[in-house]
């Protein structure tokens, strides 16, 4: 079997590096402002910044459903569960023929 693994996600790195940097130079006036008058300022911002996080949480979780090894891999397990299913179902075919067998073993 062929060694996966998943491709270096350059655009991705660059989104988050960008992300944690915005959210480390807003932390400061945020707070600051959040001690004046202005606290409402504040709550807009922080809002606006636990958006824009949401939003990039949730694009990159779409690029790595994307990915084909991910793809594979959900099929792959898929492809157990119905496997799985059917040996259940044939052992318990084998345990029925057993009984049958053993029933009609001590009849005769």
């Amino acid at each position: 079997m062929t060694r996966l693994s998943l491709p270096d996600d350059f655009l991705g790195r660059r989104i988050i590096r960008a992300l944690l940097i915005l959210q480390l130079a807003a932390l400061l006036p945020v707070g600051i402002i959040s001690f004046t008058r202005y606290a409402s300022i504040a709550l807009f911002i922080a809002f606006l910044l636990f958006l824009i996080l949401l939003s990039v949480f949730a694009w990159l979780y779409s690029r790595y459903q994307a990915s084909t090894i991910v793809k594979q891999k959900r099929r792959l397990q898929q492809e157990l569960g119905r496997l799985k299913t059917q040996i259940q179902t044939e052992d318990a075919h084998i345990k029925r023929g057993r009984v049958v067998r053993d029933q009609l073993s001590q009849s005769v």
